[in-house]
């Protein structure tokens, strides 16, 4: 995994981190005996990224974070013992750190950590003591270290883009004037041992993802064969020509949880499962659905517009087209072990357009999205490990360009958007949150915010219900009101979603206003956790009859006793609410919440909340329920 990484010892075992009851277990895989086990000393690091390295030395080195500073040690694969080094650096306290990359050489430790401010730092295991080589106070940049042949480098990447490199050396970061200069370091004759480990062969990544049957075809390709094969090949070239073999197997398959569905123009019904598991289609005229295929993108959110999809999630918001009128393809050669699997070539379906993360949004996960009157297509979410704050994305089908915004949003995470007035508004929903990169504290509430398609800008912003740090779920449609759900702020002792009562309101996007405010004995079907949990077992969205379909009425409570933390709205009734005044039909109780698509009169559900530990792996249909 990226954030727990593996690595080939001095000794051709395979050593990893993995967590543990206690902090992080280091696992070791002999390919010699075909065996794993875990040593007995546990790696004295946490946090999300615990990068390794074998130093100069031959030994492995581990980094990570812990009490909000990085942290490393030492594993000597001879022995098994581990050297703990502490903590080092400065604190990022009140923000989170992440020890994200790390280099050792003979006698220091360097370790990038992040993300908010950027440091440097290199630790003498000499006089056990650190210091700050490097400092990067821009929140949407980025500083890397990297191991070396005998030594180290390091990368400071400005948000503007401008790129400085240094070598690691002695204690100090020298500043490189060429890309090519020479170490300043000597490199012994002949290389030692370590440095010259077994190239691993070379795998095609993008054919090792299983069939739903399970089967696999995984081809390789060893450095000696690499070498050997022709440097021209023809057009009627076979694999085994060129050097690569292949492996047949099987994994287990089974069946994935349904978290997104959208509605398409034709009648049928897409959506994805959980991270990364790609997207299905229902057609309800056949009764089929067929598993498309895997992609590359955690998918949280998706819009229609011009019969195509467009979805986006994490990471840093990539965005993807898909037409479902043509067949699903991102394997882009007739010679797939020939280059690696691309997603963002013109005759990949699906396509991936853009990274709206650098198009100014500057958010890692996309949460939500809308079509507006201009065409483009909008999307909303929030920051990761350089922030907490917001930032609105857009992707124009006729120039096809991407753009987007973020500094209105730095003490505001957009949760929900929604459009209004036939999309000529964009109304987004935020919670308060602090600005990471400037300390500055957060807000007293949330806030909607009103983005003019026309204009190109946002024009006006509103606090829906005081005291409430979430401006709440919000749905529109053809006209100005935008119907809002949110908890009731005045019971301060209780966590959002344990507040037995919640606020309904109407706010009106075209003056600013807010035209009513009702309290519901009710309960908010979503949390507001880090990970926003209303993607997963709760929807407030608009219908066709012009109503606001919703879940109230219920409770939140733990689906799965295994997990703790894992709640789900439960006991609830499924309602339609006419936003023009807040008036609530109930259409029926229900047992399982879940994200909505509409097909004329039909609703479909996803399959309920993610802490589910069963049955939420089915598409759920209510027919004729809409009126």
């Amino acid at each position: 995994a990226l954030y727990q990484a593996s690595i080939i010892g001095p000794d051709g075992k395979v050593y990893g981190h993995r967590t543990a009851r206690g902090g992080t277990a280091i696992w070791t895989y002999d390919p010699a005996t075909n065996a794993m086990s875990v040593l007995p000393a546990l790696a004295p690091v946490d946090g999300e990224t615990r990068p390794l390295v074998i130093g100069t030395d031959g030994k492995i080195y581990g980094a990570g974070s812990l009490k909000g500073r990085a942290c490393a040690y030492q594993l000597d694969t001879a022995t098994g013992q581990v050297t703990d080094y502490g903590l080092m650096g400065p604190s990022h306290a009140p923000n989170d750190c992440w020890g994200y990359s790390l280099g050792v050489d003979d006698r220091y430790v360097y370790v990038a950590s992040g993300k908010i401010p950027w440091y440097c730092v290199a630790y003498d295991r000499q006089t056990k003591k650190d210091e700050v080589l490097l400092t990067l106070n821009d929140a949407r940049g980025y500083l890397g270290v990297s191991q070396g042949r005998y030594g180290c480098t390091a990368m400071v990447r400005a948000g503007d883009g401008k790129v400085d490199y240094y070598w690691l050396h002695e204690g100090m970061a020298i500043p490189k004037k060429d890309a090519n200069e020479k170490a300043p370091w000597p490199e012994p004759t002949p290389a030692v041992p370590w440095v010259k480990l077994p190239t691993p062969p070379e795998i095609a990544t993008g054919m090792i993802i299983p069939k739903p049957d399970g089967k696999v075809t995984l081809w390789y390709r060893t450095p000696e064969a690499k070498a050997a094969a022709p440097k021209t090949v023809p057009d009627d070239a076979k694999p085994e020509d060129l050097g690569w073999k292949s492996v047949k197997y099987e994994v287990p398959t089974y069946a994935a949880p349904i978290h997104r569905v959208t509605a398409l123009p034709d009648g049928r019904i897409t959506g994805s499962g959980g991270s990364y598991l790609g997207c299905f289609l229902y057609d309800p005229k056949t009764n089929r659905c067929e598993h498309l295929g895997r992609f590359g993108l955690s998918h949280y959110c998706s819009a229609v517009a011009g019969g195509l999809v467009y979805m986006s999630g994490y990471p840093s918001s990539a965005l993807y087209v898909f037409d479902p009128g043509k067949p699903w393809t991102i394997e882009v050669s007739a010679k797939p072990w020939l280059e690696p699997l691309k997603d963002s070539v013109p005759n990949s379906n699906p396509r991936r357009v853009s990274y709206l993360s650098h198009e100014g949004a500057g958010t890692h996960k996309m949460w939500t999205a809308a079509v507006g009157a201009d065409g483009k297509v909008y999307f909303g979410g929030r920051w990761y490990r350089n922030g907490e704050g917001g930032g609105l994305g857009w992707w124009d089908p006729a120039t096809q360009k991407a753009g987007g915004i973020s500094d209105p949003f730095a003490n505001y995470q957009i949760s929900f958007i929604t459009a209004a007035q036939k999309g000529r508004y964009i109304v987004i929903s935020t919670l308060a949150v602090r600005d990471q990169a400037t300390g500055r504290i957060a807000p007293p509430q949330g806030k909607l915010f009103v983005f003019d398609t026309k204009e190109g800008k946002i024009v006006r912003d509103c606090e829906p219900v005081k005291g409430a740090l979430f401006a709440g779920a919000v749905a529109g449609g053809d006209g100005d009101i935008v119907l809002g759900l949110t908890y009731d702020p005045e019971v301060p002792d209780l966590k959002p979603w344990e507040i037995p009562w919640s606020i309904l309101y109407g706010f009106n996007a075209a003056t600013g206003q807010v035209v009513y405010r009702k309290r519901l004995p009710w309960a908010v079907g979503f949390l507001t956790n880090e990970n926003f949990d209303h993607n997963d077992g709760f929807d407030f969205r608009t219908g066709p009859d012009g109503k606001v379909w919703t879940f109230t009425g219920g409770k939140m409570a733990m689906v799965n006793p295994e997990i703790r933390w894992g709640l789900a709205y439960t006991d609830a009734r499924l309602v339609r609410i006419d936003p023009k005044d807040g008036r609530i039909e109930v259409a029926g109780k229900i047992e399982r919440c879940g994200e909505m698509a509409f097909q004329g009169k039909d609703l479909y559900l996803s399959g309920g909340s993610k802490y589910y530990a069963d049955g939420n792996e089915y598409l759920r249909r209510i027919a004729g329920v809409v009126k």
